[in-house]
């Protein structure tokens, strides 16, 4: 499931990687696997099984919110002095605060820049029900809209 390999791989705490896979078949089987990979990567995890809506507003609401919460679990970019520049410490409150003129499109985009400049290792996207938003776009017809802003 999505959820385990965010634990495996999640940079974020390695101990728990390591302590949840401990004594698996693919610790047994690879554990040279285990040692490079486990608790290695900074990990971004969207599942967008919660979105739906019957308006394009209401659902880009959903998607605010929901990136927020992803870069809430990345806080610790903000909260660190000297790792984010000034302009985008702003970017980012806004986003955390969930500011409806904060620029969304690309917050993924930049928040996976960001966490690969910070830790200086690939980052790894976990994406989870991609096709709930897309399904409710397309029954609600705000298809255009929904995938314009989801494919950014």
């Amino acid at each position: 499931t999505v959820s385990m390999a965010k634990y495996f791989f999640d940079i974020t705490q390695p101990q728990l990687a390591q302590s949840l896979f401990e004594n698996t078949k693919l610790s047994i089987e690879d554990p040279s696997f285990c040692e490079q990979y486990s608790g290695a990567f900074p990990v971004i995890s969207v599942s967008f099984g919660e979105c739906r809506a019957n308006t394009w507003e209401d659902m880009k609401v959903d998607l605010c919110a929901l990136i927020s919460r992803v870069y809430r679990d990345h806080r610790y970019l903000y909260d660190n002095e000297g790792v984010l520049h000034d302009d985008e410490r702003r970017k980012f409150l806004r986003i955390l605060d969930e500011d409806p003129t904060a620029h969304y499109k690309f917050a993924l985009k930049e928040l996976t820049a960001l966490l690969d400049r910070y830790h200086n290792k690939r980052v790894v996207v976990l994406i989870d029900e991609y096709d709930k938003p897309v399904n409710e776009a397309y029954h609600h017809e705000y298809f255009d809209d929904a995938i314009s802003f989801l494919t950014s």
